[in-house]
Formats: C-alpha cells, structure tokens, sequence
C-alpha cells in the first residue's frame, strides 16, 4: 500500500508519501499555523462575533494553504487524477459536525476494538499483537486493528480515520461497513473518488497513528512517474515544489481482509 501526498489541494502534483515526509508536514509551522488561525476563527463563532457564512469563507481560504495526503491512491504520471489511480488499499472516513472529535474518539474505540473481522494473513501482513498464527492462516482481528490512522480535521469539529479496505470491498462499501461498524447514520457520502484530498494537521491533532502499517514496505507492483526521494524536495515549511520528473515506486499488500457477517 502506498498513499500520496502534495502541497496543497490547489496542485495536482503527488508524489509517494513517506515517514518523514508525512512527519515533517505535520510539524511544520505553517501547518500549525493555519490550524490554529481556524481554531481561533471557530471560537470567535462561537461566541457570537462572528457570522457561519464569514468562518466558512476564512475556513475554506486558510485550508489551501495546507498540504495534503490522497489516501485512496497514488498517481500514474505523479498527477492527482481518478483516471490515473493506483488504489492505495486505504478508505477514509469522516464524522463530520461534531462538538468534541477527541471524546468521540475515546467512546468508539472501545466500540471497535470489540467487534471482530476475519482476516487471511499473508507473509509481512498486518498481525493482532497477540496473535501467534502462521503466514497463510486465517484470523480474527479487531475493527479497531484495521484503522491506521485517526486525527481531528482542520475545522476542529470533525474526525477523519484512515483504514484498511477488507477484501472484496469496494470503498464506498468499505466506507458504509465502517459507518455500521461506528454505528454512525449519518456519515459523509461525498469522499468516494480516488483523488479526493485529506488536510494534513499538526501533530497534536493526532489522536492515532500505527507507523508500522500505514507505510509498511511491500511488493513493488508499479513504477510511475513521479518523486519519490528524500524529504529535501518538501524542504522547510512543506512549501517545496514537487519535482515533476523522477521515479514513483507504488507497493501493493496481501492482507485478505473478509467481513463476518455474524459480527456487526
């Protein structure tokens, strides 16, 4: 599985995400910068001295200066398009409008860490903790386990969780699974396409993150076009431009995730 990521929604240049890259863009300090400034915007609202209608345009304006991750795919050419995606294996997913993301959080957690989903592994492939069954085997794994990545949105009244997609899913059936897996009615429906963006935010709007599996090295199954080399190219305050001209390399992964049906 590999997932991209660029310098803001406004380009349509990606390239190969990386540890330090991913990283370095949520310490930087234009990053927090903008995050904060919308913090403040949303307070303000809050407290009467501001209008909806002038927060969401102040909103909308600050967030273009935000990088961004694409974790449905990468790109062919290294262009963030549908027609040239490489699925990522990954679904987003996003709970939108509500009032405290990190208790939410906390409450559903615990929820998906007790539903199960049966999982075929394969050499290198995502393992419970406790689990000590053979390669090729068939397991039982929490939902919780699937979810690698978990962070308050910009807006900070939202939450966006990053998964893995079980097997024979398409992502908008991948997306209403996880919906009744939260027990959520109400999610967002409108984040189906392969480019679709994702904000990247400051570290401390992190409430989960499994390193391991979000970029785990696996078989190379594509080349593109594209850069995939060191953080320089994203130098600074993420404001680097992405070289148009270098080498994508796009991994794929065997983990044979199947829904239960007897698990809801």
């Amino acid at each position: 599985m590999s997932f991209g990521i660029s310098n803001s929604v406004m380009s349509r240049v990606v390239q190969v995400c990386t540890p330090e890259l991913f990283h370095q863009a949520t310490r930087s300090s234009v990053v927090k910068d903008v995050c904060s400034q919308i913090a403040d915007a949303l307070e303000s609202k809050r407290r009467g001295e501001m209008n909806n209608e002038d927060f969401e345009t102040l909103k909308t304006q600050l967030k273009k200066r935000l990088p961004i991750l694409t974790p449905h795919a990468t790109f062919r050419n290294g262009r963030r398009c549908n027609s040239d995606a490489i699925p990522s294996g990954f679904s987003i997913y996003d709970i939108d409008h509500i009032p405290n993301p990190r208790g939410y959080w906390e409450e559903k957690k615990k929820l998906l860490a007790e539903k199960k989903i049966g999982v075929f592994m394969a050499s290198g492939d995502l393992q419970a903790p406790e689990s000590k069954e053979p390669a090729g085997s068939k397991q039982m794994i929490s939902v919780l386990d699937l979810i690698v990545l978990v962070h308050v949105t910009p807006s900070s009244e939202g939450l966006r969780l990053v998964f893995i997609i079980p097997d024979g899913m398409s992502l908008a059936d991948a997306q209403k699974w996880m919906s009744q897996q939260l027990g959520d009615g109400e999610y967002d429906v409108c984040v189906k396409d392969l480019a679709r963006p994702s904000f990247i935010v400051p570290e401390d709007y992190i409430l989960f993150i499994n390193n391991e599996e979000l970029f785990k090295e696996r078989i190379d199954t594509y080349s593109l076009a594209g850069d995939c080399k060191s953080p320089e190219c994203l130098a600074g305050d993420f404001q680097g431009q992405v070289p148009d001209d270098s080498n994508h390399k796009v991994q794929s992964s065997n983990l044979k995730v199947q829904s239960n049906d007897d698990v809801q």
